[in-house]
Order: structure tokens, then sequence, then C-alpha cells
């Protein structure tokens, strides 16, 4: 009896003691390794080690616990180590550590993740708007458009392409801290630089473009004036009198006189032509004089002062441009 007693504590004894024996501090047999992703791949880090069965693992970004989300999943197998980021951010680039603990000890391993800005597409952030300037005036084309590699940007006008030189200005380092900003001016302009201009940016993942018009008006015919509703516009009875009010951008135009909405008649002819809202009074009356407003969606308003007068008066027309707080008259002859 007693000897079957002492097989049973030294049996006891024994597991125990093997048991103990059986547990050591964690071995990495492969360590961490330096990862390079685009960024929108997938990023895959493992550690492999031995003696880590009942072990605990923590990731660690920037020295930062990493926590799992929809994007960031972590995995432990008994062997290997695993943290998978489904679709890389630039934000993910770092240094990343394993550490893996039991209650013998703790080990870690680390490696660097970096993330590289992969190719893509030109976009336009800020593309071109429609001008409309008096001969004399610069005019300028800004665009800002963004891209990897960084797009070659090129002017055209109506289909030929423009060169940096003459009255032409091509600006690709317009400042330094918007390497994305690019302009196109036009020096003294012309009547002949009316046109169409497109800009077209390219890179090897692609190219994208914008349009734009350039409205060029003869500076012999116009007069400037800071309020034009203190400035009488006088015409003859009996004549054909047309106001035009440039088009900023592609803006929508109300016409009125006194205060009162004007209405298409076969006295009053409203439209929109060649970048210019029109309004054309037919047979004009000594009832016609008033304060005549033009009011776009564009929050500009154009003023006319229009006095009607005897038939000693050639008839006039008058074009109305606005340049931010600056009023323009233009007499089109």
């Amino acid at each position: 009896m007693y000897v079957f007693f002492l097989a049973i504590v030294m049996f006891y004894y024994s597991t125990l003691t093997g048991t103990k024996e059986a547990i050591a501090e964690p071995e990495i047999t492969k360590k961490l390794e330096e990862v390079e992703v685009l960024r929108g791949q997938p990023i895959l880090l493992e550690c492999h080690v031995t003696n880590a069965a009942d072990a605990q693992v923590k990731w660690f970004h920037n020295d930062i616990v990493v926590t799992e989300d929809e994007r960031i999943s972590v995995s432990f197998n008994g062997t290997v180590c695993t943290l998978f980021i489904e679709k890389s951010v630039l934000d993910d680039e770092g240094k990343y550590m394993c550490e893996i603990r039991n209650d013998q000890g703790m080990v870690s391993s680390t490696g660097e993740v970096i993330v590289e800005e992969g190719m893509s597409l030109p976009i336009f952030q800020q593309k071109m708007q429609n001008l409309n300037v008096i001969e004399g005036e610069n005019a300028c084309f800004d665009v800002r458009v963004t891209g990897n590699p960084e797009p070659v940007v090129e002017w055209v006008k109506d289909g030929f392409q423009l060169e940096d030189e003459g009255r032409v200005m091509i600006i690709d380092d317009v400042d330094e801290n918007e390497p994305e900003l690019f302009s196109l001016v036009i020096e003294n302009c012309q009547h002949s630089d009316t046109g169409q201009y497109q800009c077209l940016a390219m890179n090897e993942a692609g190219k994208a473009e914008c349009l734009a018009q350039l409205l060029v008006f003869p500076v012999s015919d116009s007069i400037r004036a800071p309020d034009s509703s203190d400035i009488p516009l006088i015409f003859s009875e009996g004549q054909d009198v047309t106001l035009k009010a440039l088009m900023i951008k592609d803006s929508v135009a109300t016409w009125g006189k006194d205060d009162e909405p004007i209405n298409q008649s076969s006295h009053f002819e409203v439209g929109s032509a060649e970048g210019v809202h029109t309004l054309t009074i037919r047979g004009v009356t000594s009832d016609d004089t008033g304060i005549y407003k033009c009011e776009t969606d564009a929050n500009t308003t154009s003023i006319f002062n229009v006095t009607i007068k005897g038939k000693l008066f050639s008839l006039l027309s008058f074009t109305c441009y606005f340049a931010e707080k600056e009023t323009v008259f233009i007499n089109g002859g």
C-alpha cells in the first residue's frame, strides 16, 4: 500500500515537473520584415514564434496599440502572429512592433512599413472660368490640378498649342506652397485673343482637360464710371436701344425698370448671346425713361440710367461690364 501511494505521488510530481519544464519563454523564429506598398494596396505583417501556445500577442504602430476595425485585423494561431490591413492609407506608414508575452517572459520584433503614393489620373480641383476683358487688359486663367506623378500642363487656343512667348505667359510655379496651381496669362489683350482656351493635364496615368471662353471687347468704345446710376444714357425717341450686361460665367439674368420686372414683349426683347445679356427696347419713347437693372444669379447687378429725348440723338448701344466692384460701360457704337 505504501509503495502504491509513493508511486502515485511520484507520478504527479513528475507530471508537474514536466509541465513546468515545458513552459519556456517565447522565441522568435522569423522577425518582421520591411514592407513597401502603394497606397490602397493591402499590408501583411507576420512574426513567427515558438513556445508561445498560451502567449498573449499585441501589435503597436508608432508605439500606439493597434486596435482592430473594419480595415485592420490581427490573428495568432500559436506559431504565427499576423497583422493585416485591407486597404492601406498614407497614415499606415511607420514602425510596427509585435509583442509576444507569456508567464516566462516577453519577446518582440519590429519592422518598417512604407506606403507610397500610387499613380493617379490628373484631376482638376479648380477649372478654368470664362473671362470677359477689354482690349489692353490682362486675362488670367487659373487651374488647380492634382495627380501622381505630378501632371504636365499644356495650354491650347482654338486647337493650337500656346507657347510661353510674347504676350503669353505660362506659369507652372505660381506658388511653391501650391504646386498644383497653374496659370495662363495673356497680357495686353487684343481682339484676336478672343476664342476658346483649353488646359490639358497629363501624366503616366492618363490625362484630363477643361475649357473656357475669352471675350475681348474694343477699348476705344469703353467709358468707365464708379456708379452707373449717376451717369445718364441719353437716347432719341423712335430709335431701337440695346442695353448689354456682360455675362459672368454662365449666369441667368433678370431685367427690370424702376424696380418693376420686364417681361418679354414686342417692345422689350430679352436675350443672351456671345457672353452678354441684352435688353432691346423697340421704338423708345419718353415713357421708357428710367432706371434699368440687369440682375443675375451670379450676384451681379448692372444699372442703366436711361433718358429719352427728342429725335436729335443717334442710336447708341451700351454695354455694362462688371469686374469685381467696378462698373464699366462700353459704347457698342
